[in-house]
């Protein structure tokens, strides 16, 4: 090669660098770049020596294959080269390829008690003499009872129980009941005993004289007592109106508001009481009950439900009049605690009512009447409380014929 009055001197390379061609049997070449500065010019060359076998490759393949895998040790193989040749030196163990024990013929070793499970063992199936010994599941031999005898303790209405020795000399015993071993009752009666006002009685019973057990419980028979009497409610002009049914036997009642009590009734034949003192307690609720006595036993007695109302003064009607056709018109007085009102009119033997929803209405005109007829008016306030509606008294009634 020439060089030009540029290049003052002939190339030279130092740092030569294989490329990675040479194969197991040929030498591959190397390359270096000048030393030069601005000296772009490159060299190959044989890389001397380069050739021949790498043992890098770890293949399981039985043709490298040098010692087989048993029980307990994995396979070991030679290592070989990527053109295939194994090398004769260098090995890999086969990691995870070791056989394990395998054991699938077990035999009893005829040791099971009782209550333990016995043991069984199996030599290894591939041959190495591995033994393997296990739990014998389920060949527990269990105990057998077969010879029982009474141990007298059966009483009169409970069997008694009776015990064996293990038939397979483990010395365990067992107890179960002796069924059929009960003795029986010898059995007395315990008479009735009529009731009175004073004391209970009973009914007719029986026991055993051995043990004493009640067969046939006497039951108590209640002293004679008042039945409890119903209790209704109703407003009226003068107050809370409480009703009830007479009680046979009674020679009196109580009257109780909440737990007070407001009057004492001597005569068993008065069956209503007003209530005068919550006249003006218009819009409250109130509950009532009555006890029924009897005179001269203070324990005989019987009280009723508790009922409940809400007093509500009447209103009355100020007008009704026919003022249009087949129509009449109602006014009347306002109850400011009242939920709505009432209007019901008569004819003859037909009752019909409307019902006014607003306190604040005191004015209604009845319609669709029979001209010719004459209706007696009447109102009343109601209140809802609760779910449930309570009434004032109706108020008088007014008659109007309708003319027009």
């Amino acid at each position: 090669m020439r060089w030009g009055k540029r290049n003052s001197g002939k190339p030279s390379f130092t740092n030569y660098v294989s490329n990675g061609d040479a194969t197991c049997t040929a030498d591959g070449t190397k390359t270096a770049k000048c030393d030069r500065d601005g000296c772009s010019v490159t060299d190959t060359v044989t890389d001397e020596g380069s050739a021949g076998h790498h043992f890098t490759e770890e293949v399981k393949d039985s043709k490298y294959l040098k010692t087989a895998a048993d029980c307990t040790n994995d396979a070991v193989y030679y290592k070989s080269c990527k053109c295939g040749e194994a090398s004769v030196t260098e090995t890999f163990k086969a990691a995870g390829t070791a056989l394990g024990h395998k054991y699938t013929n077990y035999v009893s070793n005829d040791d099971a008690a009782c209550t333990a499970d016995g043991t069984k063992t199996a030599v290894c199936d591939n041959g190495c003499g591995a033994k393997d010994t296990v739990t014998d599941t389920g060949s527990a031999l269990g105990h057998s009872f077969t010879n029982y005898v009474s141990n007298g303790d059966a009483a009169c209405t409970a069997d008694g129980t009776k015990t064996a020795v293990c038939d397979n000399g483990c010395g365990t015993k067992n107890t179960v009941t002796d069924k059929g071993s009960a003795k029986g009752h010898t059995v007395v009666t315990d008479p009735a005993r009529a009731a009175t006002y004073q004391t209970t009685g009973l009914t007719e019973g029986s026991h055993c004289s051995v043990c004493n057990a009640v067969i046939k419980a006497q039951e108590i028979v209640a002293k004679k007592t008042l039945a409890k009497t119903t209790v209704t409610l109703s407003n009226v002009s003068k107050g809370v109106k409480i009703s009830w049914k007479k009680v046979t036997g009674a020679t009196g009642y109580k009257i109780y508001r909440g737990t007070k009590l407001i009057k004492t009734i001597t005569k068993g034949t008065t069956v209503t009481y007003i209530d005068t003192a919550v006249k003006s307690k218009n819009g409250t609720k109130y509950t009532y009950y009555v006890v029924a006595y009897a005179k001269n036993v203070s324990t005989n007695k019987s009280t009723s439900t508790k009922k409940t109302i809400c007093r509500l003064t009447g209103v009355s009607i100020k007008t009704a009049k026919n003022t249009a056709s087949k129509k009449i018109t109602v006014t009347y007085g306002k109850n400011s605690k009242a939920s709505g009102y009432q209007i019901r009119y008569v004819t003859g033997s037909t009752t019909k009512k409307v019902t006014v929803t607003k306190a604040s209405t005191v004015k209604k005109v009845l319609t669709k009447l029979t001209k010719g007829k004459t209706y007696k008016v009447s109102v009343r306030a109601y209140k809802k409380v609760s779910g449930k509606t309570y009434y004032s008294a109706w108020s008088a009634a007014k008659s109007v014929k309708v003319k027009k």
